[in-house]
């Protein structure tokens, strides 16, 4: 009874996952940006709600300003009437009267000027905070338009170097499935990734593991890619040759219904490339007789795809 291991590496899925961090970071980015126009929007209703009292202090002003000329205009009048008594009274006496309406403009003068005085001064409390204020909120905008200028060339230079690496991996991608479609090219990525399997489990070449160990058996050569040295001289052969034609379609299409059709082929490609496996009965070949065969899938996706529509995979 033959008992088949899996083993598994995955180069595409690395990029994408790199591809998938990116594009988090992205969204993070953009949810700050998104705060820093909320902070914005706000800023904008405290304006408005301050040029509102500004405008209610200009209205107030205005009317102040219209008791100001009233008073200004009643105390002209008032000093035309004062010069037309004291022309007057000037035969009866003139003196008298004229140091009396002097007194009294003089008062009435001052009280005016008092007046006027606090009006202006009153105004100028009160507008202080609202100028205060809209300095503040001006600063304030300037500020955040400052950091959203920044934070929109900085969301430029990611959006670009996301597109470029999106690029990278599609031609990487294209140029690996170009090289898988290949017997060559499979076999040999398939080689590459089984040696760095065992070398990182500690193995050495010539030493732990032999790399295309041949046999002879009349016209056939039997070659596997791997034969594992055990301890007790027992060994394990590893073949890492995987049929990944119907998968390759299966990944490039769009078309969901083609892509299920291309997956069981898949599913059957890999179960009949297991019984060819069985047949080549390395155990007649290589003494000591190996303890296992087994067979690498250089991608957990490639065997996951397979088992998903032939879960009995599993069972052999």
């Amino acid at each position: 009874m033959w008992n088949i291991l899996y083993l598994s590496g995955a180069i595409v899925l690395v990029s994408y996952l790199l591809f998938q961090k990116k594009y988090k970071d992205l969204q993070l980015k953009l949810a700050f940006i998104q705060e820093k126009a909320d902070r914005l929007d706000r800023l904008e209703n405290d304006l408005k709600e301050k040029t509102f009292e500004c405008i209610q202090l200009e209205i107030k002003y205005a009317s102040s300003q219209e008791k100001i000329n009233f008073l200004t205009k009643a105390q002209e009048s008032s000093l035309d009437s004062f010069r037309s008594l004291s022309f007057e009274a000037l035969e009866k006496n003139s003196q008298s009267f004229l140091e009396l309406a002097k007194s009294t403009l003089e008062k009435y003068q001052e009280g005016a000027k008092a007046e006027l005085e606090k009006r202006q001064l009153s105004m100028l409390e009160a507008v202080a905070p609202v100028k205060e204020a809209l300095t503040k909120i001006d600063s304030e905008m300037k500020s955040l338009e400052k950091e959203r200028k920044g934070d929109q060339e900085a969301l430029k230079e990611h959006l670009r170097l996301l597109v470029d690496s999106e690029k990278h991996l599609r031609t990487e991608t294209s140029m690996l499935v170009k090289a898988l479609r290949t017997p060559i090219g499979r076999g040999r990525w398939g080689e590459i990734q089984l040696r760095r399997v065992v070398e990182l489990a500690g193995m050495i070449n010539h030493c732990d593991f032999f790399e295309q160990q041949s046999k002879d058996i009349g016209d056939v050569v039997v070659r596997p890619d791997l034969l594992i040295k055990l301890p007790g001289g027992r060994q394990v052969i590893v073949d890492a040759k995987v049929p990944l034609d119907a998968y390759l379609d299966a990944s490039v299409t769009n078309d969901d219904e083609l892509k299920s059709v291309r997956l069981k082929d898949h599913a059957r490609q890999l179960r009949q490339h297991l019984s060819n496996l069985s047949k080549k009965s390395y155990w007649q070949h290589f003494q000591p007789s190996p303890e296992l065969v087994i067979l690498f899938l250089p991608s957990e996706a490639i065997y996951s795809a397979a088992l998903e529509y032939d879960p009995s995979l599993l069972e052999l």
